[in-house]
């Protein structure tokens, strides 16, 4: 998957620097960045996938900044395939525990805990686990019964909500991405953690679903804004009495969202946030 690396530059009243680089991690969200990491005094840097990486929205996004006097300046160039993969493919990632599901990466846990293990064979930074709301649907799809149900994983990356999905008890999962290597990945990651059966991924987008099947559980952590573009295709996937659960978004989003999913017949029933990243429930129950 190749990605953007956008590097901001603030310049602000140091008292309002904090402020400003959280409030341009939420609003930037809508150009398609969906990874942050401080650089330290004024600089922030984001990722965005490069398929989705809308530069004229970020611009525009900018100089509507809301805090008066900041001046945030930007340059955007491709992310390097080494600083993805070397750190995780060389130094993997530290178990990440999320109720009674362990995310491991195979190597660095000397005596796994009771529960579900799901080993992650990680070749970038995104899908591990470590991100808060792959953390809120995994803690979410402990308290759902998910045995003998059949599972949809929109975006599916690594494939880690979908292997989650088969350890709980899912019957099926069919998961899709854009990206090839994510398919690749999350085939490969089925395998190695023995759930590969009745376990298929598709290349493409929304509409690679197939029109005749339907599913008990839809996951979309993906971007507010594929989310909305694609809110009705999923509404038509869902069997009756179904579950959707989408992350990928801000809690300032949640109302367009919630505004969004009721027009397609969708029932807010939970919503849960975790450092300002959030995850809605829906159901289509009549």
């Amino acid at each position: 998957m190749k990605y953007k690396r956008i590097a901001f530059v603030i310049d602000v009243d140091p008292s309002l620097l904090q402020d400003c680089k959280d409030i341009l991690a939420a609003i930037s969200i809508d150009a398609g960045l969906e990874a942050f990491e401080d650089n330290g005094n004024n600089c922030m840097v984001g990722y965005a996938q490069s398929t989705i990486f809308d530069e004229a929205v970020l611009s525009s996004t900018i100089n509507l900044f809301p805090i008066e006097g900041a001046a945030i300046s930007y340059s955007v160039g491709d992310a390097e395939d080494k600083d993805w993969n070397e750190q995780w493919e060389n130094k993997g990632f530290p178990p990440i525990i999320v109720g009674g599901i362990t995310i491991h990466d195979g190597r660095h846990v000397s005596q796994f805990p009771d529960g579900i293990l799901v080993e992650i064979d990680a070749k970038q930074a995104f899908g591990t686990g470590n991100h808060e709301t792959t953390q809120l649907i995994l803690g979410e799809l402990q308290n759902i019964d998910l045995n003998n149900k059949s599972v949809l994983d929109c975006g599916c990356g690594t494939g880690i909500l979908g292997i989650a999905c088969k350890k709980l008890g899912a019957a099926s999962v069919l998961g899709y991405d854009i990206d090839e290597w994510s398919v690749d990945n999350t085939r490969h990651n089925s395998i190695i953690n023995n759930v590969e059966d009745n376990f298929e991924v598709l290349h493409g987008d929304v509409n690679v679903i197939p029109a005749a099947l339907r599913f008990d559980i839809i996951l979309a952590n993906i971007n507010r804004n594929i989310i909305l573009a694609d809110i009705k295709e999923l509404t038509q996937a869902m069997k009756k009495e179904a579950t959707l659960i989408v992350s990928g978004f801000y809690e300032k989003d949640i109302p367009l969202i919630k505004v969004n999913a009721a027009e397609y017949g969708l029932n807010l029933i939970y919503q849960q946030s975790l450092n300002k990243w959030s995850m809605l429930k829906f159901n289509n129950f009549k």
